[in-house]
């Protein structure tokens, strides 16, 4: 019985080993979803940046009228 429990106890431990040595290396898929990530977060800028300078040019369109 004991060498069972032993035996448990070692194959827990391995398997925890085993499965928390893998959260530290980035593979190829979490890479490219990073670089989605960071893909989208530009084109939000580059669009929210689009939307200002166009409300600049109006509100400066606007002025020019009255």
């Amino acid at each position: 019985m004991k060498i069972l429990k032993t035996m448990i106890v070692m194959m827990m431990f391995g398997f925890a080993v085993v499965t928390f040595s893998g959260c530290d290396n980035d593979g190829p898929l979490e890479n490219a979803g990073e670089a989605v990530d960071e893909a989208v977060e530009d084109m939000k800028d580059s669009a929210q940046e689009a939307k200002n300078d166009m409300q600049d040019a109006a509100d400066d369109v606007q002025d020019k009228m009255d």
